[in-house]
């Protein structure tokens, strides 16, 4: 298909060769891949949105969807797919679905399911993106299980996780929908901390977030 950087491009292809590409799984699951490798979300999410139907549902076929999904604020969705991911190819779901459903989990005060998936994630050779969602999900829990007399440092060592990890991903590597999540973090980490500093911390990062 046409090369990511031309959105149009890639979806005159798509339109072009749209009976031929959808009647092979994997040439239906690469080019939903190309369009949201290019940032056309909607289109992506719309001709993979037939998944269901698919012979073949593997994990790499839905990380595409997955991206979009977020990438447009359907995270029910996403995490759907996720889900069934997980359900169906548990020794193939992605390290990134693992560490998102942890955010997931943690963000919702679920700790012990947040931890369940940050003990399967192999922490070695991760991409900077998935590194991200990994230090969402570590910051949250962090906080919900220090005790009372730890959730001071607790909430410093929540701060400089996060800032280490956003500083390390570069804007082109940050996942769709991440900085969106983000928001959701800051907002259980101050929750969770319950202190006035952690509130004002919180405020100021959603003027000036780490992660964009």
């Amino acid at each position: 298909m046409a090369t990511t950087d031309r959105p149009d491009a890639a979806a005159a292809t798509l339109q072009r060769s749209a009976k031929l590409l959808r009647e092979d799984d994997d040439a239906w699951a690469k080019a939903g891949a190309t369009l949201a490798e290019a940032r056309n979300y909607a289109l992506a999410a719309a001709w993979l949105s037939d998944w269901k139907d698919r012979t073949e549902q593997r994990p790499w076929m839905l990380r595409p969807l997955v991206d979009s999904l977020r990438a447009l604020d359907r995270d029910t969705e996403a995490e759907v797919v996720v889900r069934v991911s997980l359900e169906q190819n548990p020794d193939e779901t992605p390290h990134d679905f693992r560490a998102w459903l942890a955010v997931v989990a943690a963000v919702q005060g679920q700790t012990g399911t947040a931890t369940e998936q940050l003990k399967a994630i192999d922490p070695l050779g991760l991409s900077d993106g998935t590194k991200l969602w990994l230090a969402f999900a570590e910051a949250v829990v962090m906080v919900q299980q220090a005790g009372p007399a730890g959730k001071k440092l607790a909430f410093t060592e929540a701060k400089d996780h996060l800032r280490t990890a956003a500083a390390a991903c570069a804007s082109k590597d940050v996942p769709p929908g991440a900085a969106r999540w983000y928001r959701k973090v800051i907002e259980r980490i101050a929750q969770d901390a319950g202190t006035l500093p952690a509130r004002t911390w919180s405020w100021w990062q959603k003027v000036n977030p780490w992660v964009k």
